[in-house]
């Protein structure tokens, strides 16, 4: 996601995998995984599929929702490498609000990879 030009504007860096560190300056993304690390990417007869949720922090809602739509716009016709993997096609769902304790901001985006 940092390689993702309309990302990294509005995030910068700041992108990280399973939390973010203490004190993370807002906005970011973190990318988990929807099942255990060993499961994220399944392997089968046809290539293999990936699926992430990336939930996006920030200060705002309205902020969090426009990097989430920028999220959307950048995965429903993602094609090309993962992980040395080459990405045949994606499917984006689950895209939705989360409001967290205080005045915490999410946004959640499902991306699925499907590769070869």
């Amino acid at each position: 996601m940092k390689a993702q030009s309309g990302i990294s504007t509005l995030v910068g860096s700041r992108v990280y995998e399973f939390d973010a560190p203490s004190g993370a300056r807002q906005p970011y993304i973190v990318v988990r995984p929807t099942t255990n690390v060993r499961g994220a990417f399944t392997q089968t007869q046809y290539g293999g599929v990936a699926r992430l949720s990336a939930f996006v922090y920030a200060e705002t809602i309205a902020k969090a929702r426009a990097i989430g739509a920028v999220l959307l716009s950048t995965y429903q016709q993602f094609n090309g490498t993962l992980t040395d993997h080459t990405v045949q096609h994606t499917e984006v769902s689950n895209a939705r609000t989360l409001f967290g304790p205080g005045d915490e901001f999410r946004y959640l985006v499902d991306i699925i990879f499907h590769f070869t």
